[in-house]
């Protein structure tokens, strides 16, 4: 079975996958399309969305990577933390997804998702504190 992948932008990729190849591949094209076609409006952006790509592609280590260097060019951008969170916690490294869910409500008290996450985290590190 064949499988074409058209990405429109100021430059056009036509790609052909054949038989077992991951949606993987369709991602990284899509996340260096977005990057070369200047999507981004942002260093900040295009790395966000590089780190989007390679989480959904189950790339961890390069989604790690990519939402690092999001926050190394803005180190306010609490999704990109959030996110970064999020994948350390699926890599099993807990410790440094609680460190990046508390930067997050640091910054938000509010915010539900790193309130979540970080109870998620602490529970599988097996002990929950009154701070989450």
């Amino acid at each position: 079975m064949a499988r074409y992948i058209n990405i429109h932008s100021r430059a056009t990729i036509h790609c052909r996958l054949d038989g077992e190849i991951s949606n993987r591949l369709a991602y990284v094209i899509l996340a260096l399309s977005l990057l070369a076609a200047g999507c981004a409006s942002s260093p900040d952006v295009a790395h966000f969305k590089e780190g989007v790509a390679f989480a959904k592609s189950g790339q961890l280590n390069e989604a790690a990577a990519a939402y690092a260097a999001a926050l190394e060019a803005n180190p306010g951008q609490i999704e990109a933390r959030l996110n970064l969170g999020t994948v350390l916690y699926k890599q099993g490294r807990l410790t440094q997804a609680e460190r990046e869910f508390r930067l997050v409500l640091s910054q938000d008290p509010e915010h539900v998702a790193a309130r979540e996450n970080l109870a998620t985290t602490l529970e599988a590190k097996g002990g929950y504190d009154e701070e989450a």
